[in-house]
């Protein structure tokens, strides 16, 4: 949350603005963070919801704010919990406050303004982000069965929702050692969507391997853990409920392509 200069009083409200012509209320959000704040690569998770709110906040945000308006609610995740003012101009200052102390903080602003702040706050929490790891080595994919299939998902990687107070990068790390028991290192974002099957918010990584050999380590929720030769792990997610996030199948058809032609391999459907 941020502390508006020229407000009166102190006022606290979350990171925002105008949502300019032609834009998406997600593009504003990141534009927005990236004018206002100094903050390590923020992924948007999804949009939380649209309300139509009609008290005059004018004497906060400024013109355009006396007669009601439509705020279009974004959760957004950090790469990590470090953060400054950019704006000066427009902050005073920010800071995180728990969940519990949210209410206090916006106490200054009408009350409905208020209460949506709150309410999508806690939505936020409540659905915390799954980040998911894709780890490939020599042409082989990380995964894991589990031990009782979710509809269609049978197979999968390491993957698990990001704690409080750890950024994504570190819950991908963390569930691959904690699932398969292998050290890896995330070298790049994928891109995140709310699985259009379980309406879960999934954040997607490309992890290298460091260390370690694939071996089972909760068995109470999986039954294998093995290196699979891409072709097949794609193979296994046909008819997968929701289909492969688009940039992972490109990420992983590129490695299988890149390691073909290292190692002269014969490629996938031969």
């Amino acid at each position: 949350m941020s502390g508006r200069v020229g407000a009166a009083g102190s006022a606290w409200f979350w990171i925002g603005g105008h949502v300019d012509e032609g834009e998406e209320p997600a593009e504003a959000a990141l534009r927005e963070i990236g004018e206002e704040l100094e903050a390590d690569d923020p992924h948007v998770v999804r949009l939380l919801g649209v309300l139509d709110l009609h008290a005059d906040v004018s004497g906060i945000w400024g013109e355009g704010f006396e007669r009601g308006f439509q705020v279009c609610y974004v959760q957004v995740s950090l790469g990590s919990a470090r953060v400054r003012v950019r704006d000066h101009d427009e902050l005073t200052l920010v800071g995180w406050k728990p969940i519990a102390d949210v209410a206090e903080a916006v106490a200054s602003l009408p009350a409905e303004v208020g209460a949506a702040a709150v309410r999508f706050a806690r939505e936020a929490l409540d659905l915390r982000p799954v980040a998911c790891t894709f780890t490939v080595r020599g042409g082989q994919l990380l995964m894991v069965r589990r031990r009782e299939p979710e509809g269609t998902l049978d197979w999968h990687t390491p993957a698990g929702k990001v704690e409080p107070g750890e950024t994504p990068e570190q819950a991908a790390a963390r569930e691959a050692e904690e699932e398969a028991g292998v050290v890896v290192e995330v070298t790049g974002y994928l891109g995140s969507r709310v699985h259009p099957a379980t309406g879960q918010p999934l954040l997607y990584f490309a992890c290298r391997w460091i260390s370690g050999e694939a071996q089972l380590r909760e068995p109470q929720k999986a039954r294998a853990v093995e290196w699979t030769p891409i072709p097949e792990a794609l193979a296994r997610w046909d008819g997968l409920k929701g289909g492969v996030f688009p940039a992972v199948r490109e990420y992983l058809e590129g490695a299988w392509t890149a390691h073909v032609a290292k190692t002269g391999a014969r490629p996938a459907g031969e």
